[in-house]
């Protein structure tokens, strides 16, 4: 955005040039999540498309809301047992998508989304 405005000649320096950029970890905070508690979280979600929101993100290791949202039905082939994932997020490096499994555990959440889903839903 900054760029932007330099280029229009809204401003003619960084204001902000001065101010160290904070850092996002916090290795306090890091903490592994087991397969019972996503479990139990998966089971209080309230619909079928949160349960398998939840297990994308868990299962799929899917960046939440980015590559979640992009998800499409035609994405998920169920014969093969394989996820193509839209990653805008890496596209800039050369990788516009990677292919995950389908794993059990993520394929029975998707499975029952699908299933729910209206006639011709896209997501």
């Amino acid at each position: 955005m900054l760029a932007i405005r330099k280029r229009k000649g809204l401003v003619r320096n960084n204001p902000f040039h001065h101010l160290r950029a904070g850092g996002e970890e916090n290795a306090s905070r890091k903490q592994f999540v087991d397969g019972n508690t996503i479990e139990r979280v998966i089971d209080h979600a309230p619909d079928a498309q949160w349960r398998a929101i939840i297990a994308l993100a868990r299962y799929g290791g899917l960046r939440c809301p980015s590559e979640v949202l992009l998800l499409t039905w035609d994405d998920v082939d169920w014969v093969a047992n394989k996820i193509t994932v839209s990653s805008p997020k890496t596209k800039k490096q050369g990788k516009p998508y990677r292919v995950l499994p389908l794993f059990p555990g993520l394929r029975r959440h998707l499975e029952e989304a699908y299933a729910l889903a209206p006639d011709g839903a896209l997501h």
